[in-house]
Formats: C-alpha cells, structure tokens, sequence
C-alpha cells in the first residue's frame, strides 16, 4: 500500500487539475445554472461551494459572487454552509482512507505528541486558519484529517470562524461586483486586495488575542460544560438587603400582550413598575395609563432608546427588564429578583439552561443564539448559555460601569448595517470583561401573543456579531483601584 499511495495521490493530483479546467465548474456554467433555477439557487451555491472545497479550488471568487447574487448577510450564510461542509469533508476523506493507510508514520512525525494539544486546544488552531485568507486551505483541510482533532470540535470552530471573513468578502462582493461586470478589472481587484490585508492583519491580532487569553487557562469544553454555575466573588450584605426593584416594560404595539401579561405580574414584586413605550398606536399606552402604571413614552425609536430614556426615572436599585409580548415569563421575575439579592451584579433568564426551553425559537433564531452565545463565550472567556436575552435583572450602577451610555459603542455597527441596535448583547460581554459577579436562572420562552415581531434577524445579528469581536480591542475594564486613584475621584 506504500508503494501504491504515491500513484494514486499523483492521480488524484492529476484529476484535480483536470477538474478545475472543467466546464461545468465554470464561471459562466455556474451563473447560468443559479439563473435557470431561482428557488434552488441558494442550495446549488452551498453545494457547488462545497465540491470547490473537496477539490482545493480557490473559493475566494464565490465568495465574492455570494455577496453580490445574494446580498451580504445571506451570501455570507451561504458561504459559511458551503465551505463548512465541504471542509467536514475532506477531513473525513482524509481521516478514512488516507490516515488508515498511513498508520504509524502519521504518528511517528509528532503527530502523537501534538494530541492532547489537539484535544484541549484545536480549535484555536482552526480559528486562525479560518480567520486568515492567505492561509492555503484546501490541502490544510486534508491536513487535518490526519490529526486527532475532534470532528465535533473542527465542525463548529469551522462554521464559528468562518463566519466573519465570508461577512467580509461578501459585503465587498457586493460592492465591487459592479465593477467586475462593468470591466473595470483594476478598481475590482484593488478592492479585494485592500479587503484580504485587512483581514489578514485582523486574523493575526485575534489569534494573538485568543492565545493569550486562553493558553494555560481551562478548556473551553469545561467551561462551556460549567457555564451557569458562577458563584458571587465576595458576600456583600448591602447588596443581600437591596432596598428597591424597578421593572422596565418594554413596549409597542403590543396591546394583545399587555392585556394578557400584566395581570400575572404582581405589583408587589417590584416596588417601582415603568411601561417605556416606543410610540404605540394600538392603545397600549391608553391602557397602561389606565391601569394606573407609569407610563414613558420614548423621544427616540429604538429599543436602546428605552433604556436610555428610562434610567433617570428608575428609583430602584436594581432593573428588571421585561417585555409583555408573551415571550418573557412573568413567573421568572421573582426567581431573578431572589438571585440577584444574593450579591450578584447581572443575573440572566436563560431559555437554555436545564429546566427552561423556548416555544419560540426556530431552526435559524436557535441557530442564532447559540452562534453568538458561543462567540462570546470563546472571545471574552464568558460562561453563559444565553447572551442575547431581554429578561434580566442587573445592578443600576452596573450600567455605568460598563459604559453602556456611550453612544461610541453601537455608532460603528449601526452605520454598517442601517439599524438601530440594544444593549443586552453588549451588556453580557463587557460584564463578562469586567469581571461582574454574573448568574443565569432558568427561565421558559413561550410564543408571542399577538402583535407583529420586531426582530430584525440579519441587521441586528450581524451588527451584534460585528460588535462581539469589535470588543476584542475597543473597550477596557477600568478596576476599582485605579477609579479611586484617578484625580478628582477621592473625597
């Protein structure tokens, strides 16, 4: 078999370059099929990105062409899918038949000894290739197959990582797609080799960040598996004996949710209760009034607004967030109110822990959390099962010491992708960053009642996710020691 292997990989070799020249794998060939079958066309792309995987072709072209037949967001969806499974791919043709074949010589060349790296820390090593575009990655995808790199671990570091640089290419696919069929050749490539720079130098600095932050530390497998399960830094008895909670509500157009939530809310639980309205038209800020509840009606549009707009009036010393559209529970406020009362700085309603689950979600919003759950995870050494979710109750002061005030935290991405982002997400990384005392509490999310969903899906996840690794570099954790030295700070 020793003396066979290097004909057959001089074949394949020989096949490979056969294949790129074919037509069927043609530029021209591969617009016309996505062109005959509209519906099918985003599957064929996934499928025919994959097969350029399998045979080591450069990608990069379809990466662009994602963004310009398919708009940024979904042709970066697209790309990661295609490329994700033709990578899976070759590591299992790799994996089978060659590293059978090779047997001990795989091992003998370190490969053994690389192992328990591989175990604990693949996929740091995964996330640098991904990451990096000048990184060849077809014939690495078969090089990993002869490692001991989990499959589990190389599917969803792949996908994970694969991600922001498809985002990329796909945007400026979009944008010089244009001039590629316009013939202006030289704008078109000068914007491709700007766009590879930049995430080249992008993919260095995170995977020196990454390395930093996770060498010698425990593995993310163990930390993933214990997330959940934070304990308080320190007993502070103030904070046990908190004197007063306020519960925002967060609302618009949602008289059919108030109508049916508010009741199950007792008023005794809180002792201030705020509606924040974003400007209803349906009479949800006639029945709040009526109800006796006081009532906010926003100056600005925008969910972060509310917040904003809201915090001078919160009395309390600690916020609950809600939303009576039906997906939070009202019968998690007095479990997040108890647990926060024992020392803790944020503590979060998770529809993921053990004991919760979501009635709402489906395949692309549970895809989604999890997604951005895991990025912070990885990227902040965080512990959480639910990064993104409105039902939480937090310290007031928290909001201050996390900067969350600070316009220069949500201008970038909100000009990027034409949207109007919250807070929570930011919420959950810089708390983790600054090393809060954070908690989870089991929490159900059931279905909306009425109203229409405000979702954003692709503007606010990609924003979010732009934000998440934006976070890497733009803001610190200023400790307590160097506030109280700061000038003007005593007194």
């Amino acid at each position: 078999m020793r003396r066979v292997l290097p004909i057959l990989l001089l074949a394949a070799a020989i096949c490979l370059s056969r294949l790129s020249r074919a037509e069927w794998l043609s530029a021209d060939h591969i617009m016309i099929l996505l062109a005959d079958h509209p519906r099918a066309a985003p599957a064929f792309f996934a499928v025919i990105y994959a097969v350029f995987v399998v045979l080591m072709l450069s990608a990069l072209p379809l990466n662009l062409a994602a963004g310009f037949l398919f708009g940024a967001i979904w042709g970066a969806v697209l790309a990661t899918v295609g490329g994700s499974l033709g990578c899976v791919a070759a590591l299992l043709i790799a994996r089978h038949p060659l590293r059978s074949a090779l047997g001990a010589r795989v091992d003998g060349a370190g490969i053994a000894g690389f192992r328990p790296w591989l175990d604990r820390r693949g996929w740091l090593l995964v996330a640098f290739i991904r990451l990096n575009p000048i990184v060849p990655t077809g014939p690495v995808n078969y090089l990993f197959g002869l490692t001991t790199i989990r499959l589990s671990t190389y599917a969803w570091s792949t996908m994970l990582f694969l991600f922001p640089p498809a985002l990329i290419f796909a945007g400026l696919g979009k944008v010089a797609g244009g001039l590629f069929l316009t013939g202006e050749r030289g704008a078109f490539l000068r914007v491709v080799y700007i766009g590879s720079a930049a995430l080249t130098l992008g993919a260095v600095l995170v995977g020196f960040a990454l390395w930093l932050r996770h060498t010698g530390a425990p593995s993310i497998a163990d930390a993933l598996r214990d997330r959940g399960s934070a304990t308080p830094t320190a007993s502070i008895e103030g904070e046990a004996r908190l004197s007063k909670t306020t519960l925002l509500v967060l609302t618009l157009n949602e008289i059919e949710g108030v109508r049916q939530i508010m009741p199950q809310i007792e008023r005794g639980w809180c002792d201030q209760i705020i509606i924040v309205d974003g400007g209803s038209t349906d009479g949800t800020i006639e029945w709040a009034r009526a109800q006796g509840y006081e009532v906010h009606v926003q100056l600005h549009k925008g969910i972060r607004y509310a917040y904003f707009e809201a915090l001078p009036k919160v009395t309390g010393d600690v916020v609950i967030s809600f939303s009576p559209d039906g997906n939070c529970a009202a019968s998690a406020i007095p479990a997040l109110k108890k647990k926060i009362a024992e020392g803790y700085d944020l503590v979060i309603g998770s529809r993921y822990l053990p004991g919760a689950h979501s009635d709402d979600d489906d395949l692309l919003t549970a895809f989604g959390n999890w997604l951005f759950t895991t990025t912070v995870n990885l990227l902040h050494g965080a512990r959480y099962s639910d990064v993104m979710v409105i039902l939480r109750a937090f310290r007031k002061s928290l909001v201050e010491e996390l900067d969350l005030l600070d316009e220069n935290a949500y201008a970038l991405p909100e000009r990027l992708f034409g949207t109007v982002i919250s807070w929570e997400p930011l919420m959950s990384v810089r708390a983790a960053k600054h090393g809060a005392r954070v908690a989870e509490v089991p929490a159900d999310e059931p279905c909306r009642i009425g109203g229409e969903r405000k979702l954003q899906m692709w503007r606010w996840g990609a924003a979010y996710y732009f934000q998440f690794w934006r976070e890497l570099w733009f803001w610190r954790r200023v400790k307590p020691s160097a506030k109280a030295a700061a000038p003007g700070m005593a007194g």
